[in-house]
């Protein structure tokens, strides 16, 4: 059976970024306040990494550290 056909492929990619920087203690405070805290993951993940930002973190190569294999792969076909 010949021909082709359209398939949308993901997987899932685990990374890890790393950097080190000089930070307030106030931010750092706020840090323990958040993972504390009672709200959802997403918001706290959003604070987060508004403090993250400020200090220069990002996920780019430069603080690339380490990451798992491929994982979690599908093909689905699509129309």
């Amino acid at each position: 059976m010949a021909g082709t056909v359209n398939v949308q492929i993901t997987g899932e990619h685990r990374v890890r970024y790393c950097k080190n920087v000089e930070m307030s203690i106030e931010d750092f405070d706020k840090y323990h306040q958040l993972i504390n805290s009672d709200m959802t993951n997403s918001e706290i993940d959003y604070q987060l990494a508004g403090i993250a930002y400020k200090y220069g973190f990002s996920c780019s190569d430069d603080n690339y550290l380490d990451s798992d294999e491929l994982e979690e792969i599908e093909f689905q076909k699509i129309d």
